[in-house]
């Protein structure tokens, strides 16, 4: 084997543990970005739910607001 070969051979395996190291570090980093979306989604489901929740204690007060104003309503019309 002359030196040539051997250089060649060297240059190949250091050129494959760069690709190696590279195909790694972006396979890590779309792990970590699918397990952040993931939580993310969780989160946005998760307010979706408590919103819900929300509108529907809110829609419960503004019809008893709605009754209140009516029985005052009517209480103004029987006292007049």
């Amino acid at each position: 084997m002359t030196w040539e070969i051997l250089m060649g051979l060297l240059t190949l395996l250091s050129a494959l543990a760069g690709l190696a190291k590279t195909i790694t570090n972006n396979t890590r980093a779309l792990t970590e970005i699918r397990c952040t979306v993931s939580a993310l989604n969780d989160t946005v489901l998760q307010q979706r739910r408590d919103l819900g929740a929300i509108r529907d204690e809110l829609q419960g007060l503004i019809l008893r607001v709605h009754d209140l104003e009516r029985d005052i309503g009517r209480e103004e019309e029987f006292h007049a």
